[in-house]
């Protein structure tokens, strides 16, 4: 048994999954009761908080993680005003001036992608003049389901729970959440076990992206 199901709450899954009586409750309180939920879906509920638990639970026993900087989000007007800046002066006298404008740092790769996507609109609509564009919006990317429709389901059931409860989702939960179903539905799917499905960040950030189209 892998390490993964050796920890409390999968492992304690797995060892009263087949007796009568009622699951085991989380050790969290903000994570859903699954003798509390319909029918059918009360084992799934058991895993997945058994998978979160156990991700949260590393993670906490880990060292001091890296600060990591903060991010900004530009709505459509905002972008056309990096990408004209950008083509009028250049990355570099651009970033200078956005930064008094925005009251923040703004880094030359992004101008530079904001700027691309901007060329890009503009090759696309070959009758349209810059002057004429009055909003550059970010395109959404899809994405295939990695974990194939079912599992996803699952996953994004899960999670929606805890959303509509008024919990926090974020990478880590996502993360224990499908290892916990897939270890009681599919374990055979992960690398560990032989499958060739390995759980990286591209899938974490796809399903809690805001242009994921999960609504999260």
């Amino acid at each position: 048994m892998s390490w993964k199901l050796k920890q409390s709450g999968i492992h304690a899954w797995l060892t009263t999954k087949d007796q009568k009586g009622p699951l085991p409750l989380p050790r969290r309180s903000w994570l859903p009761n699954p003798n509390q939920t319909a029918s059918g879906k009360q084992e799934d509920i058991a895993a997945a908080n058994a998978g979160v638990e156990e991700t949260l639970d590393r993670v906490q026993s880990t060292a001091k993680r890296r600060k990591r900087g903060h991010y900004h989000v530009y709505d459509s007007k905002t972008r056309l005003t990096i990408a004209r800046l950008a083509e009028e002066c250049g990355h570099t006298k651009a970033c200078d001036r956005l930064e008094k404008l925005l009251g923040h740092t703004i880094t030359k790769s992004t101008v530079q992608s904001i700027r691309n996507a901007y060329r890009k609109e503009l090759r696309v609509v070959s009758n349209s003049r810059p002057e004429e564009m009055v909003e550059l919006a970010e395109k959404g990317r899809g994405r295939p389901l990695l974990l194939g429709p079912a599992l996803d389901e699952k996953v994004m059931t899960y999670l929606h729970t805890l959303r509509d409860s008024g919990c926090v989702v974020n990478r880590r939960v996502v993360l224990g959440c499908t290892l916990g179903l897939i270890g009681r539905i599919q374990p055979s799917l992960l690398q560990e076990h032989g499958g060739s499905l390995d759980l990286k960040s591209e899938y974490i950030w796809a399903t809690c992206s805001p242009t994921s189209g999960n609504n999260l």
